[in-house]
């Protein structure tokens, strides 16, 4: 049996040294490589290399195709339908994987958000959510180096924090979030409504909140504000309240700190929840 490899192997170099071969030709597939050169094939691939797409990238070097028939090559006769449909399969498997990485990145993402305090629901809503909403579309235009606050106003159900979580799925960076009645009912010396002042972070349901009459929810707010506005850093207050409610509940201060550095942007009036449910 070996005496029969070795003959075959003998009458292969013999054949290839009378083939008209480029000094040089180096074919890849799949981390292994077929070398040609005037002194004969070195390594062996037997599948197609995926750079090859189409016969036309192959057929103009006469060589190439000698070289592949006498190595016995199964894709060395296939027909323009056959690498076409080779190259398809190429490219779907490519998009394929690609899909599942954007996949996986999605679902990285929104474990790190929900694990700071969003809500899965909002964030589940945010990863399928037509981009073409007010709400999407405000908060995508808005250059955070100009204005470093947006205020999202609009109906219940009119998308305000699917927006506001689309927004926290596109940064590189975890933002907080943090409903505005947990956020009233914290101490002013929590650690946690501390730690809020870092980074990024949505202020979800403004006015919801109890406004008790000392008035010590509105010295935080303010502070909240200011913090953002001194540092740069982005701040998304979503509300169901319109300018002149938001006024007449937070004064003037708030009102025309928020007029200074920050944007007021309605989300839109339809609703996304549906209709006759509670």
């Amino acid at each position: 049996m070996a005496d029969v490899v070795a003959q075959r192997e003998e009458v292969r170099s013999t054949r290839l040294s009378e083939t008209n071969i480029p000094r040089r030709w180096t074919l890849r597939s799949e981390g292994r490589e077929a070398r040609a050169s005037g002194n004969g094939v070195h390594a062996v691939s037997d599948e197609l290399p995926t750079h090859l797409g189409s016969r036309e990238r192959v057929k103009d070097t006469r060589a190439l195709g000698d070289v592949m028939r006498m190595l016995d090559m199964p894709w060395a006769t296939w027909t323009e339908e056959q690498f076409d449909a080779h190259q398809a399969r190429i490219e779907a498997e490519r998009e394929a994987r690609e899909k599942q990485e954007r996949e996986e990145e999605t679902q990285r993402r929104v474990s790190a958000l929900n694990a700071v305090g969003w809500p899965m629901r909002a964030l589940e809503a945010a990863v399928s959510a037509d981009t073409q909403k007010p709400g999407i579309q405000v908060i995508s235009a808005w250059d955070v180096k100009k204005r470093s606050v947006l205020v999202l106003s609009g109906d219940p159900g009119s998308g305000k924090t699917v927006a506001a979580a689309w927004w926290a799925l596109q940064r590189a960076h975890p933002a907080r979030f943090v409903r505005a009645a947990s956020f009233a009912a914290q101490s002013r010396y929590d650690e946690e409504k501390r730690n809020m002042l870092d980074g990024a972070l949505v202020l979800d349901d403004l006015g919801a909140e109890y406004n008790d009459a000392k008035g010590s929810f509105l010295v935080d707010l303010d502070e909240l504000v200011d913090s953002f506005y001194g540092n740069r850093r982005p701040l998304v207050i979503t509300t169901n309240l319109d300018a002149p409610q938001f006024k007449a509940r937070y004064g003037e201060r708030i009102n025309d700190r928020l007029r200074e550095c920050g944007l007021w942007k309605v989300a839109g009036t339809a609703t996304l929840r549906t209709k006759g449910k509670s």
